[in-house]
């Protein structure tokens, strides 16, 4: 009766003895959660735009990209001439600049960018890039000019 209780010790032994003998990897800190959560938000920005749904996407900028363009307005823009309609945008990095602030590094096909997002009221917020905030503070008509002129339409 003593041998076999033995045996299960000593399988017992040998298991904790070989998972002991590996040395310890170094664990992988956790990303920063405000971080992670802006890439979220970015990658939803992402498919809305790629997807064509261009009101929803509106919603999603901050308070002063939203003023420069009225939602509608936005939506009729892009129904009219949608940039790289279903093309999706793969990111390739992110950084926390400052507690309320993240940068999306991104590529869509052969176009490259940047997408900043913004923290506001716990929620983070698209800040459209330079040039788009350009284009749509001319307006709809406006830009849906210059983009046709530009055979940007798609």
């Amino acid at each position: 009766m003593r041998r076999r209780r033995a045996l299960p010790l000593l399988a017992l032994a040998g298991t904790v003895a070989a998972c002991g003998s590996t040395a310890p990897q170094a664990a992988t800190p956790p990303e920063p959660p405000l971080l992670v959560m802006a890439e979220a938000s970015a990658q939803r920005q992402f498919g809305l735009l790629a997807g064509g749904d261009w009101l929803n996407a509106w919603d999603m900028w901050t308070p002063t990209a939203q003023a420069l363009i009225p939602r509608g307005e936005f939506g009729r823009l892009n129904s009219a001439c949608p940039l790289r309609l279903g093309v999706p945008y793969l990111i390739d990095g992110r950084d926390l600049a400052a507690p309320d602030a993240a940068t999306i590094t991104w590529h869509r096909g052969d176009e490259t960018g940047t997408t900043t997002l913004r923290l506001i009221e716990g929620v983070w917020r698209v800040e459209p890039d330079a040039a788009l905030r350009t284009e749509v503070s001319l307006g709809a008509d406006a830009a849906l000019a210059r983009r046709r002129t530009a055979a940007l339409c798609r």
